[in-house]
């Protein structure tokens, strides 16, 4: 949920590439279903054994051995249609260490399910997959106590990439991206014999939900934090993280504890978007000029971090996906000029952490975002660049470097398609008004497209309504069983 969306803008981030996290492709043509032929699932053994948990695996037809978890519901009252979470990512790790599945045993508790939860591990993001980059994934914490330039640190990350790919002859990024993905969910319900099921897809996962949307059987598609085939790109990236930036300011004054933070960082001064930017600009000069030198615990052990304009603007960007984060974020900039350590050192100490996560395989996260993602142009980008100088310092370089230039060309997700009502989901949407990354206006073009579909947005909230907002997981049983037609605004 949302701890592994900031894991994975956080971790992409320390190596230059952070806002191709969850930003999507071009309009693409309709798809119905996917091509599932010699797929194969076997139950497995669970490690750990823990009671409830079925175990298995499905094997792909290109060599992918995907773990499966399902989580079953013992009670007298059990609904037969399953439930299926689709993570964010792409590359996040379901998580089916001990303390993972008691993780989703609490989710699916917190829920109120009265029904099974089936959670599957996709291409490359398992732990121990042979596809991970270690020396990338290193990167982050030496990036962390240096002051390199973001070109150059794009330039490192993108050479040690390459080797590592060189590394992995096996390696084939045309095995990747939301259409694989789309198959492998499609030959899961197949092979499990599923004549019934649900969807809960967030970000990325929502991306996924909608490729499988038109899949048969498929009663309710739940969709938090919208991310859908024809929004975002990689020229809209300025575009993107500038109205993040912008909207700050408003997503401050909607919780009591930033404003406080605000009032006492700058008495007199209100709280609007060119007096939270005119801030902003002064702490970032500061600190171009003079980074700050802070202590934190990364991993639970001391370590010095330098506190650089772009390290800086990475870890805000990151801060603004949760609330809990917005206060943090004012008075570190407010502590910037005055190099005031004890006021920076808790935005960055958990920024820095997320850098750090093993959550993210970063490599297949990039194949699946390449695969998705057209290019684009680059004049486009550097139009929409030339509109958005606080922050063409830290993206000018983004467009050049991306590993996506040495691909195959993009092949995007599709749209569903139905030949009339007959076997339409029901289609429920909850979107957080103050999401940097997956924006509500993307979920309110989702609505219109799909005017049966029912949309609630939730005010003074970020990436993830339902990481952010448990009295909305409450009501996730009573939206699959028919008797909420949507979610509830609630506190």
């Amino acid at each position: 949920m949302a701890k592994g969306v900031a894991a994975v803008i956080a971790l992409l981030g320390a190596v230059a590439l952070a806002i191709a996290v969850w930003f999507g492709a071009q309009t693409s043509p309709e798809q119905t279903s996917a091509e599932t032929t010699g797929y194969q699932y076997r139950a497995a053994p669970c490690n750990p054994a823990l009671a409830d948990w079925e175990c298995g695996q499905l094997l792909t037809p290109d060599g992918f051995e995907l773990a499966v978890r399902r989580l079953a519901y013992k009670g007298e009252d059990k609904k037969a249609a399953p439930l299926f979470y689709l993570q964010g990512g792409p590359g996040l790790d379901a998580d089916f260490s001990e303390s993972g599945l008691r993780y989703w045993e609490s989710w699916r508790d917190y829920a109120q399910l009265k029904r099974d939860l089936i959670v599957m591990q996709r291409r490359g993001t398992d732990p121990q997959s042979s596809l991970r980059c270690r020396g990338v994934e290193r990167l982050g914490k030496k990036f962390l106590a240096q002051s390199i330039p973001p070109a150059q640190e794009s330039r490192i990350a993108k050479k040690a990439l390459l080797d590592c790919i060189a590394a992995k002859p096996l390696f084939d990024p045309q095995a990747f991206g939301t259409r694989h993905n789309f198959a492998d969910l499609q030959a899961l319900i197949e092979q499990l014999g599923l004549s019934q099921f649900h969807l809960f897809g967030v970000s990325y996962g929502s991306r996924l939900a909608i490729a499988a949307a038109a899949t048969p059987g498929l009663q309710t598609l739940v969709l938090d934090s919208v991310y859908p085939p024809d929004a975002g790109g990689v020229a809209s990236w300025p575009v993107v993280l500038g109205q993040a930036i912008d909207r700050f300011a408003s997503a401050c004054g909607s919780q009591p504890e930033c404003v406080s933070a605000w009032q006492q960082a700058y008495p007199d001064v209100p709280l609007n978007r060119d007096q939270f930017i005119s801030r902003l600009q002064s702490a970032l000069e500061y600190l171009a000029r003079l980074p700050v030198k802070v202590d934190i615990a990364l991993d639970g052990l001391p370590q010095r971090v330098l506190v650089s304009d772009h390290r800086f603007i990475a870890a805000l960007f990151a801060a603004s996906y949760r609330r809990d984060r917005w206060s943090l974020a004012i008075r570190a900039m407010a502590g910037a000029r005055k190099r005031d350590r004890e006021a920076i050192a808790p935005l960055i100490e958990r920024y820095a952490n997320q850098v750090v996560s093993k959550a993210v395989n970063s490599l297949a996260f990039l194949a699946v975002d390449c695969r998705d993602n057209p290019i684009g142009l680059e004049r486009d980008y550097r139009q929409l660049l030339v509109q958005r100088p606080l922050l063409k310092p830290y993206l000018e370089s983004a467009w050049q470097d991306q590993i996506c230039h040495d691909w195959p060309l993009a092949e995007p997700p599709h749209w569903p398609r139905w030949e009339n009502d007959v076997g339409r989901p029901k289609v429920v949407i909850v979107a957080g008004e103050f999401d940097p990354i997956t924006p509500a206006r993307w979920a309110e073009g989702l609505a219109q497209r799909w005017p049966q579909s029912q949309l609630t947005q939730y005010s003074g909230i970020g990436h993830g309504v339902m990481g952010e907002k448990p009295c909305a997981l409450a009501q996730l049983e009573s939206v699959l069983s028919g008797q909420s037609r949507a979610f509830a605004v609630c506190d």
